[in-house]
């Protein structure tokens, strides 16, 4: 986001996500202009943090800050997940995304992201005698616009029957 590749800029982005219940975070959205307000008491607390945690990554290697914060200094967030490295051992708190996870209904669990058998073809039918009754309307509109002795006409298509009585057109 820095086009001129101007040195020491950088910008603050807002990222919605949810935590599910296995603890996995799924993005929603990237904000440019994140929302800094403090609507409730935990936010109170989180957005002076969160700003000072900020200025820490962007500002304190660039000008170093006349008093040094302790390198231990609690966030208030739980650790979730951590890769293995020199701040400690691998952690997970999460199940594995392999884990096959609980669903409420256990007869419906088979059919999910399914469309039963059944279903289908009953679409399909259904579909196939809203086509033919089009065409068999289409077919009445045309033969009455055309002109022709007065008779009564009955169409059976798609399982509905249309009966129309042409006339002759005074011309």
């Amino acid at each position: 986001m820095n086009p001129q590749n101007r040195k020491n800029v950088f910008e603050l982005f807002g990222f919605d996500f949810m935590i599910d219940e296995d603890l996995r975070v799924w993005l929603i959205e990237v904000n440019t202009n994140p929302y800094l307000g403090t609507p409730s008491a935990h936010m109170r607390n989180l957005m002076p943090e969160l700003i000072d945690d900020m200025l820490a990554l962007v500002v304190d290697p660039i000008l170093e800050p006349k008093l040094r914060p302790r390198a231990d200094k609690e966030n208030g967030f739980n650790l979730l997940y951590r890769k293995e490295s020199e701040e400690g051992p691998a952690f997970n708190k999460r199940r594995p995304y392999t884990l096959d996870l609980c669903y409420p209904v256990p007869e419906l669990k088979p059919l999910i992201g399914k469309v039963p058998n059944d279903h289908l073809k009953r679409l399909r039918k259904q579909q196939f005698n809203q086509q033919k009754t089009r065409e068999a309307a289409s077919f009445v509109e045309k033969v009455n616009s055309k002109s022709s002795p007065s008779k009564e006409i009955s169409t059976a298509r798609g399982g509905q029957t249309i009966n129309t009585t042409l006339e002759n057109d005074p011309e």
